[in-house]
């Protein structure tokens, strides 16, 4: 993480703390200072960069709306949150939806996150800590090759790592199933009844966002890489198998939880 500075003409209340990450596609850490992330900003076509804010306030949400120029019904998406999957397409920009499932006291959790993608820049945004997010910002700091120097494939790192978080925790529902299973084979009992039950009613809302993230890869496929190298295709169509993969497993637990 990259220590916090306040710059002279900021933005009103906290902007740049340490739940700020700033990247450029060589692993550079410029500092916080509200100046030098307008600079990369406004200079992203020569090097490229990623921002990524966690819990953001007042004066993050003044950033994005009047220093970056992102629409306010984006804006309003990041403060509302509950929203589902998708993709929105601006001229200059896909805002995008993403949902990682994490898991939490042996129950499943939906994390949030936002991303603009342009054209040589990512910026992400969550109100939870991101451990995917972190572990690859440490990752490309210490090996900036990591980026293949072009802030597309920045973007495709970072969206493949929030996909792939959702696969141990559909290895934990597997688990939790099978031992359900034996519990029932041996005795029924009011407590693993009521677990079945939640359980169901938990992967079936799983299998739903599954499902939408699916969609709005598609999505991203056929109509939203334009803005990047039209060469990520394929790394983006790995990314959609995944989902696939994700989606089909959480339909056969879904399915192992009904009958059970």
């Amino acid at each position: 993480m990259v220590p916090a500075m306040d710059a002279p003409g900021a933005p009103s209340g906290r902007l740049c703390t340490e739940l700020r990450t700033l990247l450029t596609v060589t692993g550079k850490t410029p500092s916080m200072r509200v100046e030098d992330i307008v600079r990369c900003f406004d200079e992203a076509h020569e090097s490229g960069f990623w921002l990524d804010i966690e819990a953001p306030e007042e004066a993050d949400y003044e950033l994005l709306e009047k220093t970056f120029k992102f629409h306010p019904l984006t804006i309003e998406d990041i403060r509302h949150q509950n929203q589902r999957p998708k993709v929105d397409e601006y001229p200059e920009y896909n805002f995008t939806v993403i949902f990682v499932a994490v898991w939490e006291n042996d129950e499943i959790a939906l994390r949030e996150h936002h991303l603009y993608v342009g054209a040589h820049y990512l910026i992400t945004v969550h109100q939870e800590p991101s451990t995917q997010l972190k572990e690859l910002a440490e990752r490309v700091h210490k090996s900036p090759d990591l980026t293949h120097g072009k802030p597309a494939f920045l973007t495709y790192l970072a969206i493949d790592a929030l996909v792939d978080a959702t696969f141990p925790v559909l290895e934990n529902l597997d688990d939790e199933v099978d031992k359900l299973e034996d519990e029932i084979t041996e005795k029924a009992t009011q407590d693993s009844l009521q677990r079945i039950y939640h359980l169901k009613h938990s992967v079936t809302e799983l299998r739903r966002f599954l499902g939408a993230q699916r969609d709005v890869f598609q999505a991203l496929i056929t109509h939203g890489i334009h803005l990047q190298q039209a060469d990520m295709t394929l790394y983006y169509r790995d990314v959609y198998d995944h989902i696939v993969r994700q989606y089909e497993t959480a339909d056969s637990l879904r399915d192992l939880l009904t009958s059970a």
